[in-house]
């Protein structure tokens, strides 16, 4: 089961790595909260604001100390902040529930919260006009909202994925960043239509306005630039090269200077704005994705996605002064190969396999000692894995040459490679009958393989994009996550036909099921739920919700626990089977993308795609167990 990522896709786990920051100079070591990715500046009162997307929280930052002063609990997954300096009110978007919080400055409680579009990701303010205009990322539309009575007045459509924001307060003129088809859209104020498309670079991702000059500036994600737009004109005058993957931008007024947060990069590009060429670039902390200038003070603040930290710049001299730093790190995991993609327990050897995306590997963990005892190549891009306990034998997804590799679990050599469907995404034993089957997410089918002979015996038509595949070997049944029309196919083996079609929630992504309790659990990855599913009628009986982005979901049914690798909040969701509610929550590493359980040890085990990590956790005490490198 592959996750596929676009530019940041809002929140992530949490990381802290000290270490990495050894050659800077740290002159403050803080606690802000976990994942920060958007951060504003109240030039007024000499607040910072960074929305910290992992566990819904908006840290409030003395500028004068470079201390977190308070953390405000706000919506569900922060994106984006912004400040009306004018009221001193504070708007937070709220990407997970489709929300803008409202915080009163004074007492920095939330005093209401608006709905607006879906996936709100960046929001601007004007303080002349005390309008906020927030940016729907899903359905493509601006939010207009009266800062005075903090309702909503108009929705406007612009441009397709608009993902950032800024407005000119002199002109009374908003300027859209649409990342999906690479124009700006211009928003006259004073009618709030849209007047005007601007076409910039590729994947246009954020914008900020230089009123003093009436020049913005567009930060393009795809071709490493930054496009310079004349708003006399609306046309582009300049192309400036900047690091890699720029996602932010952001203007000094005062002193006509631009900085650029370039994620893959780690670094901020420094622009002048007279000649708009590139002075300097600067190191900061690990994937900045969002920049604030104050320009009283001369200070810069980035917010780094990655590791947990607000990097804080000192523009006279265009150096890291100080590190504001995230709350505390991962527990450590054992270190496998590259961007490993998902987990799986042969509980009788008590050996755990984990597929490597990104170098079509995997890998082979010994439990009893927690080391890497083997590394087998496979297919390519290897995204799902199973096993077949009781005759020792693997099987692997690979995505990219639509295939399953097999592999003998007591020599771990690849022993036979299937071709199957298009773009192989689940794979799932019924240990019973010796089958296999296979989810191909680009051809809506599942395939049958009968493991004597290790050969396809049959194609089965299921709903859109299947990802997720589970067994009932007790039953005999299989159930399949369709990701694109929110369903699931029931498929009786026998026949191996579908039987039924249940509508679960948003974008299944994974399932599993409870042989000893009929009862089956589907990860919809889109509304942060997980869907319970009597397997006798075959129907939802509740809806759990869980983290951010339930990516992958395990079941113990000796303990009838449930556990839901939450991707963007860096956590582990636990369920009581007996209740279907969440008991806990479990920090594991950056991304958890795929998750399983060994019923006879009770431990869980996480792959972690963005530190190529495996955590392990103690079913019993809910505890992850620190692995020593």
């Amino acid at each position: 089961m592959e996750l596929n990522e676009k530019t940041i896709f809002v929140t992530a786990p949490l990381l802290f790595v000290l270490s990495f920051f050894s050659s800077l100079p740290l002159v403050n070591s803080i606690l802000i909260g976990n994942t920060p990715i958007s951060v504003s500046f109240n030039n007024a009162t000499n607040i910072a604001y960074v929305a910290n997307s992992a566990d819904n929280t908006l840290s409030v930052i003395d500028g004068k100390t470079n201390t977190v002063v308070s953390n405000v609990t706000v919506g569900s997954n922060p994106q984006s902040v912004s400040v009306n300096p004018s009221t001193n009110t504070v708007y937070v978007g709220n990407f997970d529930d489709d929300t803008v919080s409202v915080i009163d400055t004074k007492t920095n409680n939330v005093t209401k919260t608006i709905d607006v579009g879906a996936r709100p990701v960046d929001i601007a303010v004007n303080p002349l006009t005390n309008i906020a205009y927030v940016a729907n990322s899903n359905d493509d539309t601006v939010s207009v909202i009266d800062t005075k009575t903090n309702t909503l007045t108009k929705t406007i459509d612009v441009g397709a994925n608009p993902y950032g924001i800024a407005v000119n307060p002199l002109t009374n003129i908003a300027y859209v960043a649409n990342s999906n088809d690479d124009t700006v859209s211009v928003i006259d104020g004073k009618i709030n239509t849209v007047v005007s498309n601007v076409t910039v670079g590729s994947g246009s991702q954020s914008v900020s306005v230089n009123p003093s000059t009436n020049t913005v500036y567009v930060a393009n994600t795809d071709d490493d630039t930054v496009s310079v737009i004349d708003t006399k004109t609306n046309n582009v005058t300049k192309t400036i090269d900047v690091g890699s993957s720029p996602q932010s931008v952001s203007v000094n007024p005062s002193t006509n200077t631009v900085y650029v947060g370039n994620f893959d990069d780690n670094t901020v590009s420094v622009i002048d704005g007279k000649t708009n060429n590139v002075t300097k670039t600067i190191d900061v902390g690990a994937r900045p994705v969002d920049i604030a200038v104050n320009p009283l003070t001369n200070t810069v603040y980035v917010a780094n996605f990655d590791d947990n930290t607000v990097s804080v710049i000192d523009t006279k001299t265009n150096t890291v002064i100080s590190h504001i730093v995230g709350t505390k790190p991962p527990p450590a995991g054992i270190i496998v190969g590259s961007s490993p993609q998902s987990v799986s327990v042969n509980p009788s050897t008590n050996t755990v396999y984990v597929a490597n995306t990104d170098d079509d590997t995997v890998s082979v963990i010994d439990t009893k000692t927690n080391n890497v005892t083997n590394t087998i190549h496979v297919g390519a891009r290897p995204v799902d894995i199973a096993v077949n306990p009781l005759t020792n034998t693997v099987y692997v997804a690979n995505t990219d040459d639509n295939t399953t590799s097999v592999i003998d679990g007591k020599i771990n050599n690849v022993t036979k490679t299937i071709d199957v469907g298009a773009s192989p995404q689940g794979v799932s034993v019924n240990p019973t009958t010796n089958t296999v089957y296979v989810a191909n997410f680009d051809d809506d089918t599942v395939s049958v393989i009968d493991t004597k002979t290790n050969t396809l015996t049959k194609t089965i038509d299921v709903g859109a994009s299947p990802q997720g595949v589970s067994v009932n070997p007790t039953t005999n049944t299989v159930y399949v996550a369709n990701t694109d029309d929110d369903t699931v196919s029931v498929i009786d083996t026998k026949t191996n036909n579908v039987t039924n079609t249940i509508h679960v929630g948003a974008s299944p992504v994974d399932i599993a099921v409870n042989p000893l309790t009929n009862i089956v659990y589907v990860a919809n990855t889109d509304d942060n739920t997980v869907s319970v599913i009597d397997g006798k009628i075959n129907n939802v009986t509740k809806n759990v919700t869980v983290g951010s982005s339930p990516w992958s979901i395990a079941v113990n049914p000796k303990s009838n626990i449930i556990y839901v690798a939450n991707l963007h909040n860096g956590t582990a969701s636990i369920i009581n089977g007996v209740t279907n509610s969440v008991i806990t929550n479990i920090q594991s590493g950056r991304f958890p993308n795929y998750i399983d359980v060994n019923p006879m040890t009770n431990i869980v085990y996480v792959s972690n795609l963005h530190d190529n990590t495996v955590t392990v956790i103690n079913g019993t005490t809910n505890k992850a167990i620190s692995i020593k490198s």
